[in-house]
């Protein structure tokens, strides 16, 4: 069986290449997983496609601290670890629960250990702009306010509040907004 290397699918015979991942040969066998055991997970910290470790988005559920800006689903968490693996990061995928997200999907958090987070990110990002570039949805910075949900990671059209994809709330209305309303 072929598997992407990016995003580790599993593909019938006869296919050569992952679509999602914009046309990634596939191969015959996934490298070594680099998965870090679960006693040793303490000491890891999540990772994600924010711009720098300081982007967080903090909240308390049940006396834990998640941070949604790290949160993802397993099929984008898949991606992540795939890119990680690819990068000789050791990485684990750690569900989060207790948590009613209002999509219903489950999320997880991808983590790496402490002294690898900022390389981890850095391969991630890297990740990310390859993708930019490979769709051609670059945008010039003066057009730059686009916004990206923090918990699933769909884009966000500045003038909603809510997340399309899974209704976190993310932004306000404009003050012209606003005054449409008043």
């Amino acid at each position: 069986m072929p598997y992407c290397p990016n995003c580790r699918a599993e593909f019938r015979e006869g296919f050569t290449s992952c679509k999602s991942c914009g046309d990634v040969a596939l191969v015959a066998a996934l490298p070594e997983t680099l998965e870090i055991p679960e006693d040793e997970l303490e000491g890891t910290v999540p990772v994600g496609l924010a711009s720098s470790r300081e982007v967080q988005q903090i909240v308390e559920v049940d006396g834990r601290q998640i941070d949604l800006a790290r949160l993802c689903t397993i099929k984008r968490a898949h991606e992540l670890l795939g890119t990680l693996v690819n990068a000789n990061i050791r990485c684990a995928m750690v569900p989060v629960v207790g948590v009613d997200f209002p999509d219903g999907l489950p999320r997880v958090e991808v983590r790496v250990r402490a002294e690898e987070a900022e390389r981890a990110e850095e391969a991630l990002r890297a990740r990310w702009r390859s993708d930019v570039a490979r769709e051609g949805t670059a945008v010039e910075p003066a057009d730059a306010a686009i916004e990206q949900c923090p918990a699933c990671g769909a884009h966000v059209p500045l003038d909603v509040e809510e997340c399309p994809d899974c209704g976190l709330v993310v932004g306000g209305a404009t003050d012209e907004e606003d005054e449409d309303e008043a």
